[in-house]
């Protein structure tokens, strides 16, 4: 019991990120996006990609598309901001789907090394 223990602790991150993949598999309305969105914030602080405490979304999305070398996060972010802020009721799309997905998989690629 006890090694069991200490395999999920070591293991927990992976975990955390199927279970995510599960959870937000085939995002379809905005409800289910801002969830997804807000899961992802919680995660990338979880893994170790804090936010700083005065840094704004935009700014965090930035700093953490520069460490994982891609635009998914800005891209999502700028669809989350969208969508909170009221500026727009854009579609769930496709795209938005497999950024999501690409996310959880440069950042289980970064805890795997």
């Amino acid at each position: 019991m006890l090694l069991g223990g200490i395999i999920v602790f070591f293991l927990r991150e992976r975990i955390i990120i199927n279970w995510m993949k599960r959870k937000h598999q085939n995002i379809q309305s905005t409800e289910q996006f801002q969830r997804a969105y807000l899961s992802l914030l919680w995660l990338l602080k979880f893994t170790g990609f804090k936010r700083n405490k005065y840094e704004t979304l935009s700014e965090y999305a930035n700093r953490i598309d520069q460490r994982l070398d891609n635009e998914n996060f800005t891209r999502l972010t700028r669809q989350y901001e969208d969508l909170y802020y009221g500026k727009e009721r854009s579609s769930i799309t496709d795209g938005t789907n497999e950024q999501y997905h690409q996310l959880l998989r440069d950042v289980h690629s970064r805890i795997a090394r």
